[in-house]
């Protein structure tokens, strides 16, 4: 079999390819970090708090920071708080910034209430910062140490020191009238027993017995009020600790029943004094009517009416007599 050449091949539709040299790339160079620059904050007062509220880490003098803007927080206790915003862009930033002290809060006022007895008495409330100055129902007061005086015409006036720390106080005070000037000690003298006591003789014995009486009454209701002020003060000084609704309810029911009992004694120390000064009056009368108008000692009659002789003037009529 003798060989052939191979036919060509048919002419292809699409055109031909032509292969070029493949080009060199060179590898992507990984992107460079931003440059950082330092933040310094130089607060006044020196040791107050810095923060930066809109990043998470923790503030550090010259802590290093990526350009850009940045929240300034800085606070201290009893100033102002302060922020301000600050921009970092080609260098290291150093930022001052000066609290101003918060203004002095109000003092914060209690309320003072007196009750006294007898209600119309003058009340002055006195401290040692601005002196005396006048009482007013419930009025406001900063918290320290007060005197409080009462007093009223024909009574002992009373003085009480109180402290105001963290509640209303109410502070009950009793005065105690003064006693009629007492008049000298009168003891009655026994007449003597052979003679009749006259009535009116025995109606100053009555006066002065019924007036010794009711001067020891008198005196005995005087310790009494002593005591029971006394017990005001200290209800007093128990309620300023109470806080709780609880106690200050129970501690005004004992304020009520103090006050009734104080005008109780009251009113029995006003109805002694003037029986005091009733008998008073009517001894000095018996007095006076004793001095000017003595009575007339009875005379001594026989049985049939007719004055009797005196001894003297009997013996002699019977010598007489015998002569």
């Amino acid at each position: 079999m003798l060989w052939r050449p191979r036919p060509a091949p048919p002419p292809l539709d699409h055109p031909p390819i032509t292969l070029r040299e493949p080009t060199h790339v060179e590898p992507d160079e990984p992107p460079r970090p931003p440059r950082l620059w330092r933040l310094t904050v130089l607060p006044t007062p020196a040791d107050s708090t810095v923060q930066i509220t809109n990043i998470r880490p923790k503030y550090m003098p010259g802590m290093a920071l990526a350009p850009g803007t940045y929240t300034i927080r800085v606070t201290r206790e009893g100033f102002v708080p302060h922020e301000r915003a600050i921009t970092m862009r080609t260098a290291d930033v150093t930022e001052r910034m000066a609290l101003q002290p918060l203004p002095p809060p109000p003092p914060r006022t209690f309320g003072l209430t007196v009750l006294p007895t007898p209600a119309d008495s003058r009340i002055t409330v006195t401290d040692a910062r601005h002196g005396a100055q006048p009482y007013a129902p419930g009025m406001a007061l900063a918290p320290g140490t007060y005197t409080i005086r009462v007093t009223r015409d024909q009574h002992v006036a009373v003085e009480q020191t109180i402290t105001i720390s963290h509640a209303d106080v109410v502070v009950p005070m009793t005065l105690m009238r003064l006693p009629t000037p007492p008049a000298p000690r009168l003891e009655p003298v026994a007449p003597p027993q052979e003679l009749p006591q006259t009535p009116r003789e025995a109606e100053r014995a009555r006066l002065e017995q019924e007036y010794n009486r009711l001067r020891q009454a008198h005196e005995h209701l005087a310790q009494r009020i002593a005591r029971h002020n006394e017990a005001g003060r200290r209800l007093n000084e128990q309620g300023q600790g109470y806080i709780l609704p609880e106690e200050v309810r129970r501690h005004n029911a004992l304020v009520d029943r103090h006050q009734a009992e104080s005008g109780r004694l009251l009113q029995e120390q006003s109805t002694i004094s003037q029986q005091l000064d009733d008998y008073h009056r009517a001894l000095q009368r018996a007095q006076v009517s004793a001095q000017r108008q003595p009575e007339a000692t009875p005379s001594i009659t026989e049985s049939d009416g007719r004055p009797r002789q005196q001894e003297d003037g009997g013996r002699e009529r019977t010598g007489h007599e015998h002569r």
